[in-house]
C-alpha cells in the first residue's frame, strides 16, 4: 500500500485506505512545497523565516538528532541568525506514552492531519517529544522546502499545556491528541 495524493478542486485529499504506517512523516511531506515560496515566507514573516507553530524540516547534515521534523516552540534572535527551540516529531509510535510507559514525554498524536491549519494533512499517527526540546540554528534547517505545515491554535494550546505539566513534574503518560481532541489527564 502507498500513500496517494489526489487533487480535487485544488484541495489535497489523502486516501486512508492506501496509507502505509511504516512510511515516516518526513518522507510523506518531503516534496510538499506548498508553503515554501520565497514570497510567502517573506510576506508572512517579514523576513523571519519561521514562527511559533511552524513545522520545519532540518537538513540531512545538521547537528541535531536523527529525526528531521520539528514543531517550532520559540524563536531566539541571535546575532548569528535566528535559532529555534523545537519539539522533535517522530513516526515511531511504538515509543508513544500510551504504548510504552517508559516514554511519558513522547506524546501520542492520533492523526497528524488534525493538528494542521495550513499545509498537507496526512492521517498519520506520530509522537511529539515534549521531554526533549532542542535548539536548531537557522543553518541546520533544510535549504529547500523547509516549512511543512502550521499547526492550529488548539494544538498549540495542547502542546503548551502538556509541556507545562511535564516541566512541573506531573504525569503526562496518559495525555494524547485524539484526532483533533486534546486529552489531558489530571
Amino acid at each position: 500500500m502507498k500513500f496517494t495524493k489526489i487533487n480535487l478542486d485544488e484541495d489535497l485529499i489523502w486516501e486512508e485506505d492506501k496509507f502505509n504506517e511504516d512510511i515516516p512523516l518526513e518522507e510523506i511531506l518531503y516534496w510538499d512545497d506548498e508553503l515554501n515560496s520565497e514570497d510567502d515566507l517573506w510576506e508572512e514573516y517579514g523576513g523571519m523565516p519561521f514562527n511559533t507553530g511552524d513545522i520545519v524540516m532540518s537538513s540531512e547534515d545538521s547537528q541535531v538528532p536523527t529525526h528531521r521534523m520539528y514543531i517550532v516552540d520559540d524563536i531566539i534572535d541571535s546575532e548569528e541568525g535566528p535559532e529555534y527551540t523545537c519539539f522533535v516529531m517522530s513516526s515511531n509510535i511504538s515509543k508513544a506514552n500510551l504504548n510504552n510507559k517508559k516514554y511519558p514525554g513522547n506524546i501520542l498524536i492520533k492523526n497528524y492531519g488534525s493538528t494542521i491549519s495550513k499545509g498537507s494533512t496526512p492521517p498519520k499517527d506520530i509522537i511529539i517529544k515534549i521531554d526533549y526540546p532542542i535548539t536548531i540554528h537557522h543553518d541546520e534547517i533544510s535549504d529547500t522546502n523547509a516549512r511543512k505545515g502550521v499547526v492550529n491554535d488548539l494544538f498549540k494550546k495542547f502542546i503548551s499545556a502538556v509541556y507545562l505539566k511535564y516541566q512541573n513534574g506531573l504525569d503526562t503518560s496518559k495525555d494524547y491528541w485524539d484526532d483533533g481532541v486534546p486529552v489531558i489527564r489530571k
